[in-house]
C-alpha cells in the first residue's frame, strides 16, 4: 500500500472515477511500476517540483545531524544516509547544478567551492535549521504568524 502511495497505477477507460483517483505522491515521481504486476522502480533524476527552500532545508537538517562542521563534501550530499540527493532521488548533475546556485538560494549563508578537486559546501556558523525554515515561509509565502497559529 506504502508504495502504490508513490507510484501510478494503469487504468482502463471503463474504470470508475473514485477507483482512478491517485495519490497526491504520485506528482512527485518518485516510483514507478515496471512490468505488469509488483515491478517498482526508483527514480532518480531532476524533480522539478522540489523548491530550492526545501531543498535548503532538507540540506542543513542533513547536515546537523550528520557532522557538526562547516563543510561538507559534495559525496555526502549524493550519497550520505538521509542526505537530499537519496531523499529526493536526484542524480549527480540535477544535485550539482542545484549546489552550484546555492549561493543565491541561501543568500549566501552557504557557498558552493571547488577548489583543488575537492568539491563541497561551506556554510555560516549561524545557519541553523530555524533559519533554514525561513527558506520554506518564503517560498510558500507564509509569515512566521501563520505557521505559529
Amino acid at each position: 500500500c506504502f508504495i502504490r502511495t508513490y507510484a501510478t497505477r494503469e487504468f482502463s477507460t471503463e474504470a470508475i472515477y473514485e477507483d482512478s483517483l491517485e495519490s497526491p505522491l504520485t506528482e512527485l515521481g518518485l516510483i514507478k511500476r515496471i512490468g505488469r504486476r509488483d515491478g517498482f522502480q526508483f527514480i532518480r533524476g531532476p524533480k522539478t517540483t522540489l523548491g530550492n527552500g526545501i531543498f535548503i532545508y532538507a540540506l542543513i537538517k542533513f547536515w546537523t545531524r550528520y557532522q557538526n562542521s562547516h563543510v561538507l563534501s559534495l559525496q555526502s550530499v549524493l550519497y550520505g544516509p538521509g542526505s537530499p540527493g537519496r531523499v529526493f532521488l536526484l542524480n549527480k548533475d540535477d544535485l550539482l547544478e542545484r549546489l552550484v546556485n546555492i549561493e543565491e538560494y541561501s543568500g549566501g549563508m552557504i557557498r558552493w567551492s571547488e577548489t583543488a578537486g575537492n568539491k563541497q559546501l561551506l556554510r555560516n556558523e549561524d545557519f541553523t535549521c530555524e533559519t533554514a525554515l525561513s527558506f520554506i515561509e518564503n517560498e510558500f509565502g507564509l509569515q512566521k504568524k501563520e505557521r505559529n497559529a
